[in-house]
C-alpha cells in the first residue's frame, strides 16, 4: 500500500511538472504572438494562431487538474487512512486555498486555465480593435467567427474548472465506493 502511495504521488507532482511547463510556453509564446500582431495590425487573421495553441493547451491543464483531484481523493480517503505518518494529501487539502470564499482569489490562484482565459481575452479585444481599424466583411465573418468561438471554448474551460464542488463531488463518490466495498467485506 506505501509503494501505491509514493507511486500515486509520483504521478501527482510530475503532472503538476507538466502544468508549470505547458504554462511557462504560454507566458512566453502568447505574449510574443501578440507583440508580433501588433507590428502587423493590419492583418487581423493573424490573431486566430494564438488560440490554436491556447486551446489545446487549456484542455491539457483541465485534464490533469481533474487527474490530480482524482489521485488525490482516492490517496486521502483509501490510503491515507491505512499508512502511519502518511497524510501528504490530506494536509494539502486542509491547507489548501481551494477552501477559500473569496471568489477572486479562487480564479486568480487556484485555476491555471485563468491565465488561458485572460490571454485569450486580452487576444479578443485586440482583435476587435484591429477589425475596427482594418474593417473588412470577410475579415470580420471569417475572423470573428473563429475568435469567438475560441474564446468561448477557453471560457468553457475555465468554468469547468473554477466549480469549487468538483473536488468535493470526486471525494464523495471515493467516500460512498469505500463505505460500499466496507460493506461488502464485512458480510
Amino acid at each position: 500500500m506505501e509503494k501505491e502511495y509514493e507511486t500515486l504521488r509520483a504521478e501527482i507532482m510530475q503532472n503538476i511538472s507538466i502544468m508549470h511547463n505547458l504554462l511557462s510556453i504560454i507566458y512566453v509564446v502568447i505574449p510574443g504572438g501578440i507583440l508580433y500582431i501588433l507590428e502587423n495590425f493590419e492583418k487581423p487573421m493573424l490573431f486566430i494562431p494564438i488560440y490554436l495553441i491556447l486551446i489545446p493547451v487549456a484542455s491539457k491543464i483541465r485534464t490533469l487538474n481533474d487527474a490530480n483531484k482524482k489521485l488525490s481523493t482516492y490517496m486521502e480517503i483509501f490510503l491515507e487512512p491505512n499508512l502511519s505518518g502518511s497524510n501528504w494529501e490530506t494536509y494539502c487539502h486542509n491547507e489548501s486555498i481551494e477552501k477559500t470564499n473569496n471568489a477572486f482569489i479562487r480564479f486568480m490562484f487556484l485555476q491555471s486555465n485563468s491565465i488561458n482565459f485572460l490571454l485569450g481575452l486580452a487576444t479578443y479585444i485586440l482583435f476587435i480593435y484591429s477589425l475596427i481599424n482594418n474593417y473588412s466583411l470577410s475579415n470580420l465573418f471569417i475572423a470573428g467567427t473563429i475568435n469567438t468561438i475560441s474564446l468561448i471554448i477557453i471560457l468553457y474551460f475555465l468554468i469547468k474548472d473554477f466549480s469549487k464542488t468538483t473536488r468535493e463531488n470526486i471525494s464523495n463518490k471515493w467516500r460512498e465506493l469505500k463505505l460500499s466495498l466496507d460493506n461488502k467485506n464485512d458480510e
